[in-house]
């Protein structure tokens, strides 16, 4: 069968612009909310009161963490990097998939806000076999054969593909998150669940990193604030949310995720969760190896990583 060696997490967007760059960074999506709602933002009270040399100094943490996953991808010898993000109207305009798998031969990632770009290769033979095994265990999967151009550009995915730098072959899934309804999480959850069962399943003996790319706590300029009746806004950051599912993830608490709801999910910015608990669906109850978080107000986010060593 083929293993789940490791998995990874992070956030993305703003976590991968430096500190000194916020601001600026932080003055586009200004304009992108302007554009779509016709006025600015309401401003979190504690953006005024943020340091921009404790912001650095708590970014090193992070910046040690994305420095530690590229170590550990090579480390763990996998065959294969799947990679769980999803779409913002960048690949699904006219219809939007809950669930998606790309089944082509290659794609060029290109990080359309940062810049990298990259040829990869994926694993076309597993993506067919897990897409068969998603079906039969009850998810209605759509797959994806080619993007325009051959290339991708999902910053979900395109971010990360710029951090780790793959030599591997990369098999990319797609999760709804932003676009509403979307699933609640304990469907994520069983999505997760059944993507392990389908590897578990795989008889090419492939080893397997898992990714999951989103998160944490971000009201965005792209936010669903048309199904949002709470009063934040872009830049409010929800830690007591934070805290209290962190502390499951820390503990190995997986099942606690089922009991979530949407609205949750949307009342506290955390939307793109969905990506880390499909991705602890396929971890089961592990506690991490470690896992770090920051929030900053400058950088519009919780900013987190950690990484989950799967028992041989």
């Amino acid at each position: 069968m083929s293993t789940l060696v490791a998995g990874m997490a992070s956030s993305h967007a703003y976590t991968f612009y430096e500190p000194a760059q916020w601001d600026e960074r932080r003055a586009v999506s200004y304009e992108r909310y302007r554009k779509r709602f016709g006025r600015l933002p309401k401003i979190p009270e504690e953006l005024s009161a943020a340091d921009p040399q404790d912001d650095q100094r708590r970014y090193e943490k992070l910046r040690h963490g994305f420095a530690r996953l590229e170590e550990l991808l090579t480390a763990a010898n996998p065959d294969v990097l799947l990679l769980i993000g999803d779409d913002q109207h960048e690949h699904f305009v006219g219809s939007v998939p809950q669930f998606a798998i790309f089944t082509g031969e290659r794609f060029i990632s290109e990080d359309t806000e940062r810049g990298g770009v990259g040829e990869y290769q994926s694993d076309r033979g597993l993506a067919r076999r897990l897409l068969a095994g998603m079906i039969d265990r009850g998810f209605d999967v759509a797959e994806v054969t080619a993007f325009d151009d051959d290339r991708l550009i999902s910053h979900a995915h395109a971010q990360i593909l710029s951090l780790l730098r793959p030599s591997i072959p990369v098999l990319l899934v797609f999760l709804n998150a932003v676009h509403t309804p979307a699933p609640p999480p304990a469907r994520c959850l069983e999505f997760g669940r059944a993507l392990r069962a389908s590897l578990d399943a795989d008889g090419s003996d492939k080893r397997v990193v898992a990714y999951g790319s989103g998160g944490l706590s971000h009201f965005s300029a792209g936010y669903p604030y048309e199904e949002y009746d709470g009063d934040h806004d872009f830049g409010f950051i929800s830690m007591d949310f934070d805290n209290r599912i962190l502390g499951w993830m820390r503990s190995g608490n997986t099942g606690n995720f089922a009991s979530l709801t949407s609205k949750e999910l949307l009342d506290n910015g955390e939307v793109e969760l969905r990506q880390w608990i499909a991705l602890l669906g396929l971890l089961g109850d592990l506690q991490p190896q470690w896992l770090l978080n920051e929030p900053f107000y400058r950088g519009v986010m919780d900013m987190a990583v950690g990484y989950w060593q799967v028992p041989a």
